[in-house]
């Protein structure tokens, strides 16, 4: 998996995979010491030829405070996981 900026000061980040990525789940969390709070977060993804991607907020842009992000805008770990 690869997390790369979306652009100079962007608001996102790009995370990609490759495929085939069959029987695997993208998850997130906030809170890695709990082995329970890991979850798909249920974004579109896209793919382009053999690789997936989806957008990520940037922790470097400032978070919207009327609103809540999923996984958390400051700190948030991302796996892979077969299912």
């Amino acid at each position: 998996m690869e997390c790369s900026l979306i652009g100079d000061d962007a608001a996102f980040l790009g995370l990609s995979w490759s495929t085939p990525d069959s029987g695997y789940v993208l998850q997130s969390t906030s809170t890695p010491d709990d082995p329970n709070s890991w979850i798909p977060p249920g974004w579109a993804v896209t793919q382009m030829g053999s690789v997936k991607r989806v957008l990520v907020h940037s922790s470097t842009a400032v978070p919207d405070s009327t609103k809540i992000y999923v996984p958390d805008a400051l700190f948030a770990l991302f796996r892979m996981i077969k299912q």
